[in-house]
């Protein structure tokens, strides 16, 4: 694609991203990972191309590494509106967003993909494992206690745990996109997308408060107890697990991200 304008938008752990030609977003990989990033993302987009609920991005062009773009690139059709900000939560109508959230979690859920279970459950103990061992470091012996706990509460959650959907995997609220009436109207950033536990997606929900967790709750239709617990525990997860690639690869976060650790236990 001839590229007329760019405009920088921002910069997350594997992309920088401009609106190209005011109608398209350009993520540029900044480190290694990003073009198996971006090739992944194109697979889930396809595997979930009939998904209607809300917009999703639509894939223009996929870039290997190459001069212009040494770690690859992705240029998919942008969603006309803007992402949601801490700014915006005074302002829009949480129950339709939490009810808009509720009917695209059930239409994804409805999506099977081929799934190795026993590698995922590896994979998922050894960075888990890895980052609890690294947390000694950060946390005093009574909250090292508690992550002691929770991984045991964890670990035997992956062993048991059998009822895999198809999920977002990273459904916080920086990746939804409001209309100008700020509504609901799209979802980006499917690079975790993948099988998992529903509950995850709704532990993403955490950032917008427990209130709004037990919003979309009330509209999905799978709730249960067990469901509600699966989060609770999914919460401290989703802090945890990759502590140990954010002390090597993002030395800058790690105090941050500790007081979040904190915070969730």
């Amino acid at each position: 694609m001839d590229i007329i304008s760019r405009k920088y938008i921002n910069e997350g752990f594997n992309s920088k991203a401009y609106i190209i030609n005011d109608d398209y977003i350009l993520l540029d990989g900044v480190n290694q990972n990003s073009y198996k990033n971006y090739q992944k993302y194109v697979n889930v987009i396809n595997q979930i191309s009939n998904v209607k609920s809300l917009e999703i991005p639509r894939i223009i062009e996929l870039i290997e590494p190459c001069e212009e773009y040494p770690n690859g690139a992705l240029i998919y059709k942008m969603i006309k509106g803007h992402t949601f900000r801490k700014e915006h939560i005074e302002i829009v109508n949480l129950d339709n967003i939490a009810k808009k959230l509720a009917e695209f979690m059930d239409e994804l859920y409805e999506i099977r993909v081929d799934f190795d279970k026993d590698e995922y459950i590896k994979n998922e103990l050894e960075i888990t494992e890895q980052s609890v061992i690294e947390l000694k470091e950060y946390l005093s012996e009574s909250n090292y206690e508690k992550i002691l706990s929770w991984f045991n509460e964890y670990k035997n959650y992956l062993l048991t745990f059998n009822d895999y959907h198809f999920i977002h995997g990273d459904l916080w609220y920086e990746n939804y996109i409001l209309n100008d009436n700020n509504e609901l109207v799209g979802i980006v950033d499917f690079e975790s997308s993948g099988m998992g536990d529903p509950a995850y997606d709704i532990a993403a929900l955490y950032y917008l408060g427990t209130g709004f967790i037990n919003k979309v709750l009330s509209y999905y239709k799978y709730t249960d107890e067990d469901l509600i617990k699966r989060v609770s525990m999914l919460i401290k997860a989703r802090e945890i697990a990759d502590f140990d690639d954010m002390v090597k690869n993002y030395p800058e976060e790690v105090e941050e991200q500790v007081d979040k650790i904190k915070k969730v236990l």
